[in-house]
C-alpha cells in the first residue's frame, strides 16, 4: 500500500450541520447511542436567538442566546472540544464541525425554509412561541430530526420530521399552515364575525 493511500482522508461534510450529524454518528457509535444535538429558537426582544446542546451518555454542553444558527453550532463544538476528547484518531477528525464560513453551516434551500418558518412564526405568534430541533443518529433516516413549535405555556402547536433539516423544515412547515391560517385569521382587527 503507498504512503498516499495510508494518508488520504475522507472528504470533510459538505456543511457546518452535516459535520455536526458525522460528528453525532461517531459519537453515538463510539462513546453512547444516546448521541443528539437540540437547537432552541426563541424570540427576546426584537431578536431571534438560538441556544444549543450536545449530550451523550452523562455528558451535557450548552451555547445560548447567539443571534444564528452558525454561531450556536459553532461555538457550541468549541465548548464540546475543549471538556471532552471525542475522536480516536487524526483521520477522524475530518468530520469535525469547525472551519465553516458563516454560509457554509447550511444548504440554501435549508437556510430558506428555516427563514421561511421563523418569518411565519413571528407574524403568527408574535413572542408567544419557541421551536426545537432534535438530531439523533438513529437507524430510521425518517427519525432522525424533529422539530416543533412549542406556545410559551409548553404545548407543542405542531412538528415536522425527517431525514434532513431540510425535510423536516418542510413537514413542519406543510403541517403549520393551518395554524398559520387559524393565528392570522384570529388577529386580523378587521374582521367581522
Amino acid at each position: 500500500m503507498s504512503d498516499d493511500a495510508t494518508t488520504k482522508l475522507p472528504p470533510r461534510p459538505e456543511t457546518g450541520f452535516g459535520a455536526w450529524q458525522a460528528t453525532l454518528g461517531y459519537i453515538s457509535t463510539h462513546h453512547s447511542p444516546d448521541a443528539r444535538l437540540i437547537l432552541y429558537i426563541y424570540p427576546k426582544g426584537n431578536q431571534v436567538l438560538w441556544a444549543g446542546r450536545a449530550a451523550w451518555g452523562p455528558v451535557v454542553e450548552e451555547y445560548v442566546d447567539a443571534p444564528g444558527l452558525p454561531i450556536v453550532l459553532s461555538k457550541l463544538w468549541r465548548r464540546v472540544e475543549h471538556f471532552h476528547t471525542v475522536f480516536e484518531t487524526p483521520a477522524d477528525m475530518v468530520r469535525r464541525p469547525v472551519g465553516y464560513i458563516k454560509t457554509e453551516w447550511v444548504d440554501l434551500p435549508t437556510q430558506d425554509i428555516l427563514h421561511r418558518i421563523l418569518w411565519t412564526v413571528r407574524l403568527a405568534f408574535l413572542e408567544d412561541w419557541y421551536m426545537m430541533i432534535v438530531y439523533q443518529a438513529v437507524e430510521n433516516p425518517a427519525m432522525r430530526v424533529h422539530m416543533r413549535l412549542i406556545s410559551r405555556s409548553n404545548q407543542v402547536v405542531v412538528g415536522g420530521r425527517g431525514p434532513s433539516l431540510l425535510e423536516a423544515g418542510r413537514d413542519l412547515f406543510r403541517n403549520a399552515a393551518p395554524v398559520f391560517t387559524r393565528h392570522s385569521t384570529d388577529d386580523d382587527p378587521g374582521e367581522t364575525r
